[in-house]
């Protein structure tokens, strides 16, 4: 088995959480509707992930796909 030496403390959570949630949801003068924070999320979490083209890859295929 490949070990891939990931974290497994919660310290690179919380981290993660105060810099992508908190910076993106709390900056000055910013208000958001809770029906939109979800998305805000997902693409910020895409982009933090570097999974930002995939992400609108599979956007896409799920317009055609309906």
């Amino acid at each position: 088995m490949l070990m891939k030496k990931l974290p497994l403390g919660s310290g690179e959570i919380e981290s993660a959480y105060r810099y992508i949630v908190q910076q993106r949801l709390k900056r000055l003068g910013a208000w958001w509707s809770l029906d939109h924070t979800d998305y805000i999320l997902i693409l910020c979490f895409a982009r933090a992930n570097r999974r930002w083209d995939g992400y609108w890859r599979w956007l896409e295929s799920k317009k055609f796909a309906a």
